[in-house]
């Protein structure tokens, strides 16, 4: 690896010897991918690298070949190889590789009231492209609650993240997501409970987009606003 002042040799075990592979940058999933190349024939085996190790894909794909192209598509998040030749000459077709992206969610930052309203992950229902993310609101105190989704966990507008609500009547309460969604609904469950659905379309473009998720609700006695917010999640989407 080469970091602009010098080279480093990586380590672990990769591809077997070979020449006329072919490489691209996957930017989304952060790993390079290589496919193919020669040593003493065509190969068609595919290698990932993601820093620290490289991991065959054990996929159908493209026949054996060597001296083909491969290029990131950013835009659609496909790697697009064209081309090559194997033992009986020139090759033409062209292939397209997505790979896996982990779907994950995560807290981050803390909510207020007292307890402190929550909102968490719930098991099994990651935000998974062709299936329904979901999560949990808890220590509601009525059975008013709503969710706010965000692009952002930095910026709100002209303002920095977190966002003191205390101007807004919410003293110890943050604005953790830039909120450009709002008043999202939530479906009651047990006293003091709640969860919010968000079905995900099986759209690969949707695939390593951030989405910034915080709950709220109506508690007319906790603060002068007459609401509290939770901690924030975020979520990844992925197709696995």
């Amino acid at each position: 690896e080469g970091d602009g002042n010098a080279w480093t040799q990586g380590l672990g075990n990769g591809p077997s010897v070979r020449h006329e592979q072919a490489m691209a940058y996957d930017s989304l999933r952060q790993r390079a991918v290589l496919f193919g190349g020669s040593n003493l024939g065509p190969l068609s085996d595919t290698w990932e690298y993601n820093g620290n190790e490289w991991t065959q894909v054990m996929t159908s794909g493209p026949e054996d070949r060597h001296g083909h192209a491969m290029a990131y598509d950013s835009l659609r998040g496909n790697t697009v190889l064209f081309g090559g030749a194997d033992n009986a000459g020139a090759l033409g077709d062209t292939w397209e590789w997505s790979g896996d992206f982990l779907s994950t969610a995560s807290s981050f930052g803390s909510g207020c009231g007292n307890p402190a309203l929550a909102l968490a992950p719930i098991t099994n229902a990651r935000p998974t492209i062709g299936s329904t993310a979901q999560l949990g609101l808890s220590n509601l105190p009525t059975t008013v609650a709503f969710l706010a989704t965000g692009w952002s966990r930095t910026t709100f507008g002209p303002y920095s993240l977190p966002y003191d609500l205390a101007g807004s009547g919410m003293p110890g309460c943050n604005l953790l997501q830039s909120a450009e969604q709002a008043m999202l609904p939530t479906m009651p469950g047990a006293p003091g409970a709640a969860t919010f659905s968000l079905p995900l379309p099986n759209a690969p473009g949707l695939i390593g987009l951030r989405l910034y998720l915080q709950g709220g609700g109506c508690a007319k006695t906790a603060t002068a606003g007459g609401a509290i917010v939770s901690n924030g999640v975020a979520w990844a989407i992925g197709n696995l």
